[in-house]
């Protein structure tokens, strides 16, 4: 039984290692595409701006609130990772529990987003 449970929490031990990697990734792509958002919000606003259209302003803020919308779940993902590197270096079980929880709120916030497209 003890060898089953040890084979289970080192099977665990693997998959979050490889959650964690794939979440890094997700976190960076999120923050570069995030930066690329507001980018292209304040070129369109400067194009607006040039062509003395009040769309540029009105563009810029649409932009922004992507930007914020699409920031927020990536957050939340960032505090998986960190939580469960954290926790897959040191065996800190609450380190464990507080990256789970990052997990779950980045969840809840795409099912949210979701139902709002759909």
């Amino acid at each position: 039984m003890e060898a089953q449970n040890q084979s289970f929490v080192e099977s665990a031990r693997e998959v979050l290692a490889a959650n964690v990697r794939w979440g890094r990734y997700l976190v960076m792509m999120g923050y570069v595409l995030t930066a690329l958002v507001v980018v292209v919000g304040l070129v369109s606003m400067l194009i607006g701006v040039a062509a003395s259209s009040a769309v540029g302003s009105i563009t810029l803020v649409l932009y922004l609130a992507v930007a914020a919308l699409y920031y927020m779940p990536i957050e939340r993902l960032n505090r998986f990772v960190k939580g469960c590197s954290m926790a897959l270096e040191t065996g800190d079980e609450r380190a464990l529990m507080e990256g789970l929880y990052g997990l779950s709120r980045a969840m809840r916030m795409l099912v949210i987003y979701t139902v709002v497209v759909l």
